[in-house]
């Protein structure tokens, strides 16, 4: 194998296990509307070590006396070939408390990630934990947000290319990186049910002590809300 691959391909395999995309569409005012049993729908479009667009699905409803999204998200990178590299989030996000117009919000999403070139693929599960807290009026909110997104195991497997030239193990791989990431978010309505927002802020990996090549993240959203049995 050349020099170049080898370096390419060391350098996919390090990124891919020990950093994580912050990416995420399911943004929320919690004060905007407390009727229960809603639909949302929306698309975010943003950079995260790449530009990246995400399109997502939540459903609005009570546990344990509280307001709770679960849902799913889907983003995928911009490129020659979109489908080969893409990213799945399932999970919820619960009001854990609130007073008057304050909240705070605690989400947990199961993830996995798929990343092809000429010489790997590869596919990854893991976790993102994440609180979000801050100032939310009917018509527009504030909030600041940290969360941890880790990588916890990553199955190869080695293209005919790469075998050629590298004596490549296809299998199980445990990840042992992460990101920390911190930010601010903030949003407004237009009419009722469109919600526009912003988001940005800042990763850094696990040991606090390195950031990715990247460390910025920021993102512009838009999400549509639907009552259940209404248009």
């Amino acid at each position: 194998m050349q020099t170049t691959s080898c370096i390419r391909y060391i350098t996919v395999i390090s990124i891919f296990l020990l950093t994580t995309h912050a990416m995420h569409a399911q943004v929320n005012n919690w004060s905007a509307d407390n009727k229960e049993k809603q639909h949302i729908v929306g698309t975010a479009f943003g950079a995260d070590f790449g530009v990246v667009s995400s399109f997502v699905y939540g459903y609005k409803t009570r546990m344990l006396k509280r307001p709770v999204i679960t849902g799913i998200e889907f983003s995928f990178p911009y490129g020659e070939k979109k489908m080969d590299d893409w990213k799945v989030k399932t999970g919820g996000q619960i009001r854990v408390i609130g007073t008057g117009p304050w909240a705070l919000s605690a989400r947990v999403q199961f993830v996995t990630r798929r990343y092809q070139n000429d010489l790997v693929r590869m596919i990854g599960f893991g976790s993102d934990l994440a609180l979000t807290g801050g100032y939310y009026k009917r018509r527009w909110f504030a909030a600041a947000e940290a969360g941890f997104d880790k990588a916890i195991v990553t199955q190869l497997g080695h293209t005919e290319k790469m075998r050629e030239n590298y004596a490549a193990r296809d299998g199980w791989y445990m990840a042992t990186g992460g990101n920390f990431y911190y930010g601010v978010q903030a949003g407004f309505h237009a009419g009722r049910r469109w919600l526009f927002y912003l988001r940005g802020g800042k990763m850094m990996e696990q040991d606090l002590k390195h950031s990715p090549t990247l460390p910025l993240y920021v993102q512009i959203g838009i999400n549509r809300t639907f009552h259940a049995g209404r248009r």
